[in-house]
């Protein structure tokens, strides 16, 4: 009755489908914020350091050559470094001190970065190159006329 079908032995996982990459939104003020991917990444990065997230910062290093931001954690004191706050969806940082010392790698717009591990494992990269630009649509409600701001009763 089945001819040519073929028994399929895969389940659907939408874990697979949505975790594909880690990105990283940076603002041009420098404010960053990670998605649940991130959150993952930096909650393993805090836990391999062994210093208790209270008193972690993250200290960043720069390549400007490559545009890429490495993120360490570090004991609070430490040049270079940055609180973060940890939330529900994900981290948020602020770059501005890179940016500061560094102006060539602040983004001209809003940005998608993608976020990785470094070579040694005890960093993760931002990438600042390959980032993509993030488009905002405005929330106002259009009426039916087709204009904005305006009701059908004027």
């Amino acid at each position: 009755m089945y001819d040519g079908f073929e028994d399929v032995n895969q389940s659907h996982s939408p874990l697979l489908m949505r975790r594909t990459s880690t990105y990283v939104d940076v603002e041009t003020s420098g404010y960053a914020k990670t998605g649940v991917e991130g959150r993952d990444k930096i909650d393993y990065l805090l836990s391999k350091s062994g210093i208790p997230r209270e008193e972690a910062v993250f200290h960043y290093r720069a390549n400007v050559a490559k545009k890429q931001v490495a993120v360490r954690v570090a004991k609070a004191g430490t040049a270079g470094q940055g609180p973060f706050k940890r939330q529900k969806k994900g981290y948020s940082f602020h770059l501005g001190g890179v940016f500061a010392q560094y102006p060539s790698l602040r983004p001209l717009t809003a940005s998608k970065c993608q976020m990785f591990w470094g070579p040694d494992g005890k960093a993760l990269i931002i990438d600042l190159a390959t980032g993509t630009s993030i488009v905002r649509q405005s929330r106002k409600k259009k009426t039916t006329n087709g204009e904005e701001g305006q009701s059908e009763e004027e």
